[in-house]
């Protein structure tokens, strides 16, 4: 993390300006001064701050056909200002636009801080279908996919016509 350097007032020295910004464990903080014995910490952990920030890490913009699931579930990702992951945070999950539904309305973040949405089958409204995520004190997110009419494969219809010896165009075999 790198050293720093501050000047002992009456013989205590304080380390205002000291932060560490990466959550983990088994940190260890050294003093030392010319001409004194060095000392160390015991092992100490660092916490994520506070949720700061919801951002989309993949399935944005998808298209699939009307009513059907999009093909990649739309994945999410919390973090504090520092960038370490946010666990545990509850997500609330709402279509705000097209019809489709949603496997579940609330998602956690697991210990990456991230959370995949549970399987979102688009609406029968072809064009622009949308999610909204959000989390308590956090500006939500939209998801956007597009659904598309349904494919039918062409069939061919042959129809033949059989000329039947002495009648003429318009005339019945009555």
């Amino acid at each position: 993390l790198g050293t720093v350097r501050v000047a002992a007032v009456g013989g205590v020295a304080t380390f205002d300006a000291w932060r560490i910004e990466r959550a983990g464990s088994g940190y260890v903080a050294r003093m030392s001064a010319t001409g004194l014995t060095s000392v160390s910490t015991s092992e100490f952990a660092v916490n994520a701050a506070a949720a700061s920030r919801l951002l989309l890490v993949a399935g944005d913009a998808q298209t699939a056909e009307a009513g059907t699931a999009v093909p990649v579930p739309p994945r999410v990702r919390v973090t504090d200002a520092f960038g370490n992951p946010a666990t545990g945070v509850a997500l609330t999950l709402d279509v705000i636009e097209g019809s489709g539904t949603l496997a579940a309305g609330s998602i956690l973040t697991n210990a990456a801080g991230e959370a995949s949405l549970p399987v979102w089958t688009l609406g029968s409204v072809i064009g622009r279908q949308q999610v909204r995520v959000s989390a308590i004190g956090l500006p939500p997110i939209v998801i956007t996919a597009t659904a598309t009419a349904a494919t039918t494969p062409l069939r061919t219809v042959v129809i033949t016509t059989e000329l039947v010896e002495g009648l003429t165009a318009g005339a019945s075999p009555n």
